[in-house]
């Protein structure tokens, strides 16, 4: 009995999966896609356009209130780390040119003689 509910469970995931995941080149239920593999968020206004994009592409659908709980989110992760990821970034570039400079004045083969 139970091994029948797991797998009457396990296809009702699969088909919800299949309504939210979606190739590129597919046909698309009217709504608003985010792809995955470029970033892009795509709009479709009518029932059964193809999505943009080789099969490649990952969308996937973005529901109105995920994206009203979402969007605060995000703006706050924006503003929190900013302000830490700047100073790091920073001081790669900065090692990371010193270091080039550093070799580029070290003749090549001396080998500390």
């Amino acid at each position: 009995m139970e091994r029948a509910s797991g797998k009457a469970r396990l296809k009702s995931e699969r088909a919800v999966l299949k309504r939210l995941v979606l190739r590129g080149g597919e046909g698309a239920p009217r709504g608003a896609y985010w792809c995955v593999t470029s970033g892009e968020f795509v709009r479709v206004a009518s029932g059964g356009e193809v999505l943009p994009g080789a099969p490649s592409d990952v969308y996937l659908r973005v529901l109105a209130p995920f994206m009203l709980f979402l969007t605060p989110v995000l703006g706050m992760v924006f503003v929190v780390f900013l302000p830490l990821a700047l100073p790091v970034i920073a001081l790669k570039a900065v090692a990371g040119r010193g270091w080039r400079l550093l070799a580029r004045r070290t003749p090549t083969g001396a080998g500390g003689v």
